[in-house]
């Protein structure tokens, strides 16, 4: 992941922010130590449909594609995604990059049950780069996926598939 952090960074990608499920709640917004209100601006949305019927919506604080980024995303399929949910308790970052369409890097994390500073998640899902099936296509990326928990909250079980529709 530290490679495709480190490629993701050098093609102008800027947060590593996460999701969370349907109920939309803005993430408050700590600085000062008191909640307020969170910002509004957006690059996109994103829904992640969980097999086990969970709904996760998105507020994107990194949404970009070979269409958005063309100096960013050399890859005809490259895309870096990255919000959370408006209550800030889950995240999620997707991201395909590289140098050329023969060696893509791709990595992928749905994070959630974080601490009260909105930090260190509990329940952490690896995507493995194997089971990823997404496209980009203008403004959208849209596919399936495979999850694999790697953290102590197993929300979703051990295992699980999901699908992804971000418009960026």
């Amino acid at each position: 992941m530290l490679g495709l952090a480190t490629v993701v960074a050098a093609c102008g990608s800027s947060d590593d922010s996460a999701a969370t499920p349907t109920e939309s709640v803005q993430a408050p917004d700590t600085t000062d130590g008191e909640t307020s209100e969170p910002e509004q601006a957006s690059s996109g949305r994103a829904t992640l449909t969980i097999a086990d019927g969970t709904v996760y919506e998105f507020v994107m604080s990194s949404c970009d594609t070979q269409d958005t980024d063309p100096s960013g995303f050399p890859l005809s399929n490259g895309y870096d995604l990255s919000g959370r949910t408006a209550d800030g308790q889950f995240g999620m970052s997707m991201g395909r990059a590289g140098l050329t369409d023969d060696e893509p890097v791709m990595s992928g994390l749905v994070e959630g049950d974080f601490d009260d500073q909105g930090k260190n998640a509990k329940m952490i899902y690896s995507v493995p780069s194997d089971t990823v099936d997404l496209t980009a296509s203008g403004r959208q990326v849209n596919g399936t996926l495979d999850l694999r928990a790697i953290g102590p909250t197993r929300t979703h079980g051990d295992r699980s598939s999901a699908t992804l529709e971000a418009n960026c």
